[in-house]
């Protein structure tokens, strides 16, 4: 499979405001295809311009994963609409698919 897409992220700057806990932060990620030089924003289906606190590449083609407000978003191709799985996340309480400040603290992710 021959590269087509990237993807970039931005924390705006570096005036610490954007970090979470010691190893983790947020910010805002953008999906570029390098052939026709198109940009857009990774955003779940509900938000424009959002600030996610994490995402990579799936295993297979072009899928991506995503945590936003403490929940998990898939996109099995980065033009496919975003998929929640799931909606139990809650600040301070619910961490999905990402580490807590214990975690991050206690095992030096």
């Amino acid at each position: 499979m021959t590269l087509v897409y990237i993807y970039l992220y931005s924390s705006f700057g570096n005036s610490g405001e954007l970090v979470v806990y010691r190893h983790s932060y947020v910010a805002s990620y953008s999906v570029y295809n390098i052939h026709t030089r198109e940009v857009w924003e990774l955003d779940p289906p509900e938000v424009v311009n959002s600030v996610l606190q994490y995402a990579a590449w799936g295993t297979q083609g072009q899928q991506l994963i995503y945590i936003f407000e403490n929940n998990i978003y898939y996109q099995s191709d980065v033009q496919s609409n975003s998929l929640r799985l799931t909606s139990s996340g809650k600040e301070g309480v619910i961490f999905n698919g990402i580490a807590d400040w214990l975690y991050e603290a206690k095992q030096k992710v």
